[in-house]
């Protein structure tokens, strides 16, 4: 969990104050005006967005040879860069500037940083990645930092601010987690992500070789031949034959 903990686990620290929104002024009736020009079905519109977004993602992915051998750090690692670069082809942004962007619009839903980091908390057991450890070290400082200046912490706070910065520090240390490496930990989350898609292909070949193959014993599966860009399908679609 290096990666948050060297990642998020500093985001509290380096937070920006409220800012106004600058609709000041401005009335209520703008804003309706406004509503009534949106799509009636905006839920639709957002399904035919992402799923328009899943095919061409899709379609650059199929332009990159993938090898199933996850046991290969080289193939681990071309995979985790075609993947990387099958995003920016359709306009996504890198996980890491994806992961700052979600972090900055938890920060400014945020009231104070408590409800920051239990926000924090909640959205990464959704994900699947929490980081128990982590999370209590930080709560831990902020129970500290509240209870020395007599009320709950808030981003404006610049003295309350200070003290978390410097205890939060403090507690990255002793997690052995250098927010510096932010980056690294990323790139090996990136592999990791990688690592466990071919076994995830693999894993799906060799259960569908089993269900097809069962009854020829003297069938041997190599999975580094095989070319997983085959069964990379869109709706309506054949197996098509991938591109040398």
């Amino acid at each position: 969990m290096a990666m948050w903990r060297g990642g998020i686990l500093r985001a509290a620290s380096r937070l920006h104050p409220p800012v106004r929104s600058g609709f000041e002024g401005v009335s209520c009736r703008a804003f309706a005006e406004q509503a009534e020009e949106e799509p009636k079905d905006i839920v639709k519109e957002k399904f035919i967005e992402k799923l328009e977004l899943l095919f061409n993602l899709t379609r650059e992915f199929r332009k990159f040879r993938i090898v199933i051998d996850p046991d290969d750090p080289k193939v681990v690692k071309e995979l985790s860069d075609n993947i990387l670069q099958a995003r920016s082809n359709v306009g996504l942004p890198p996980p890491e500037v994806q992961l700052q962007n979600m972090m900055e619009g938890l920060a400014q839903r945020s009231k104070s940083v408590r409800q920051f980091y239990e926000k924090l908390g909640r959205f990464q057991a959704s994900k699947g990645m929490e980081d128990v450890e982590g999370n209590k070290a930080m709560m831990e400082v902020i129970d500290a930092v509240e209870s020395k200046i007599g009320k709950p912490l808030t981003r404006d706070d610049k003295e309350g601010m200070k003290l978390f910065e410097e205890q939060s520090a403090a507690a990255l240390k002793r997690l052995d987690t250098d927010p510096e490496k932010f980056d690294e930990y990323m790139e090996q989350r990136n592999l990791d992500k990688a690592k466990l898609l071919l076994l995830t292909m693999k894993k799906g070949a060799s259960e569908t070789i089993d269900r097809f193959m069962k009854d020829k014993t003297d069938f041997e599966l190599n999975y580094k031949e095989l070319d997983a860009r085959t069964f990379l399908r869109l709706p309506g679609e054949g197996f098509q034959k991938p591109a040398a």
